[in-house]
């Protein structure tokens, strides 16, 4: 009995396995803020980055986030990376009244992933 719950058990993990995890697919980018995703080694890092964009109250951040995400794509693939990994965002409100809105930094390492 006991045999049959842990082939049970084996069986479920690796159905989750297959399901969870799918091949890479040509240009993909992989935006994570792991160090390593789950079933993709890391092959290769290309170095620490930070990109930046500023954020004025009122404005759409969802637009803004993207066009950084876009652009951290564009940067990544021009090293050879097809992931960023390690991603941290940082926002710093703008010291100046007159000028309300925020920095957002975005930092991670570009990385080559299988």
């Amino acid at each position: 009995m006991r045999f049959g719950f842990v082939l049970l058990a084996a069986l479920a993990v690796t159905a989750c396995e297959r399901g969870v995890i799918p091949p890479a697919a040509p240009g993909e980018f992989l935006i994570t803020t792991l160090a390593a995703p789950p079933g993709r080694p890391v092959d290769r890092t290309f170095g620490f980055y930070c990109r930046w964009f500023s954020h004025a109250a009122g404005a759409d951040y969802g637009k803004a986030f993207t066009a950084a995400n876009v652009a951290l794509k564009a940067e990544g693939e021009k090293t050879g990376a097809n992931a960023f990994i390690n991603l941290s965002v940082s926002t710093v409100s703008s010291a100046d009244p007159k000028a309300p809105g925020a920095l957002v930094m975005l930092c991670g390492d570009f990385a080559r992933v299988q």
